[in-house]
């Protein structure tokens, strides 16, 4: 019996131990990884190294990182977007490499904004993912510049059974952004999980956010059928123009 509480005492002070090393490390491993994508991000403003081979390191090692830790420290997630953008090619990241320059000061400190842009720049080979939430940030962009207030990125809303992201929310409005071809959604249950995603968002909305409208907006020509349809559901849409 006494052998069985000192070996317990003896695993539970080691476990102790071990979990304290973790928590003294974690700030350091955090520091070394901030560390080597600054310097990397560094090297690659002043052309010291290759670009193209660059960046998909720097990618890969802010894949290995949370986005968490930049809300406090944003400077190496801001170096890493100059270093990214930096090469001129046809990239997914090329078109948006304004949109992306001039958000970053207006948003920095706004709720979910880091955490896109993280999103984007660890996955910028991958086509749906740039565009999909760099149209976000792009649109965001636009509406703060018209002098509505943007308030969180990717808010996620739930009546504690059924939970729907939403891409973008101002003080007037929340608004889902689509940056996709809408033909391909035509009579396929596509269609059907596109539905059911707006009319859950606008209930959803309805509930827990009555003072904001719902909104959907879309980087493509939306088709009149599309149209005709967010009109008899009493959904707001807007359309870049082509």
């Amino acid at each position: 019996m006494l052998y069985n509480i000192k070996t317990s005492v003896f695993v539970i002070m080691r476990k102790s131990v071990l979990y304290a090393s973790i928590l003294l490390l974690y700030p350091w491993c955090i520091t070394a990884t901030f560390t080597s994508i600054r310097e990397l991000a560094k090297q690659m403003l002043l052309n010291n190294v290759c670009l193209s081979s660059s960046r998909k390191q720097l990618a890969r090692m802010l894949k290995q990182t949370s986005y968490k830790p930049y809300i406090a420290y944003p400077n190496p997630l801001f170096m890493s977007l100059h270093a990214m953008l930096k090469q001129n090619d046809d990239s997914y990241l090329a078109p948006l490499k304004q949109p992306l320059l001039n958000s970053f000061e207006s948003f920095v400190h706004t709720p979910g904004y880091l955490k896109t842009l993280h999103l984007i720049l660890s996955n910028y080979e991958i086509e749906s993912i740039v565009k999909g939430n760099g149209y976000e940030i792009e649109r965001a962009y636009d509406i703060h510049n018209q002098g509505e207030k943007i308030e969180y990125f990717n808010i996620h809303l739930s009546d504690g059974n059924t939970t729907r992201q939403i891409d973008i929310q101002t003080e007037y409005r929340c608004i889902e952004c689509k940056n996709m071809h809408w033909s391909e959604f035509r009579n396929t249950k596509p269609t059907k999980k596109l539905i059911r995603q707006f009319l859950w968002q606008q209930a959803l909305i309805a509930l827990l956010r009555p003072k904001h409208v719902y909104h959907v907006s879309s980087k493509q020509t939306i088709p009149e059928s599309w149209k005709r349809w967010f009109e008899q559901q009493q959904i707001a849409f807007h359309e870049e123009q082509q």
